[in-house]
């Protein structure tokens, strides 16, 4: 349990150290960067970003009050240990990557017809993602 107390601390310093650089990179956002006519740089990124500080915050509140308390340590342990959920998340994530990918294909291959750059973009992510399964795979046929 000392070790797992250990990684929940890690990740509030993480976070903090995330929230931070936000924190530091939202006034660049609306002062540096230069605002482009047809363009949603300033309010996407400002958004994104504030967004993934925002939810940066929930996982420091959570863990910091977890760690507060002995019986939610427990119960929080269990449930992010259960190897029934791990199946479950790891089946869940197999069929999501899968899916991600079918969409990003018939995405590219309908934006091939429409706009270059849109195409090129997305095959991109489409290759990266088909990178992103055979390296993990790799990776863990080692591992196991």
């Amino acid at each position: 349990m000392e070790a797992y107390k250990a990684r929940l601390k890690g990740d509030i310093a993480i976070g903090v150290i995330m929230v931070s650089i936000i924190a530091i990179c939202q006034p660049l956002v609306w002062f540096v960067i230069p605002e482009y006519p047809d363009a949603l740089n300033k309010g996407f990124t400002s958004g994104f970003l504030i967004g993934i500080a925002l939810v940066a915050v929930a996982i420091i509140a959570r863990n910091a009050s977890v760690l507060k308390n002995e019986d939610e340590l427990r119960k929080l342990y269990i449930k992010e240990n259960d190897e029934r959920t791990l199946a479950v998340e790891a089946s869940a994530g197999k069929t999501g990557i899968k899916i991600v990918l079918m969409g990003l294909a018939i995405a590219m291959a309908v934006a091939a017809s429409i706009h270059r750059v849109v195409a090129l973009t997305l095959l991109g992510a489409t290759l990266f993602t088909v990178a992103v399964i055979f390296i993990t795979n790799w990776i863990y046929n080692r591992k196991f």
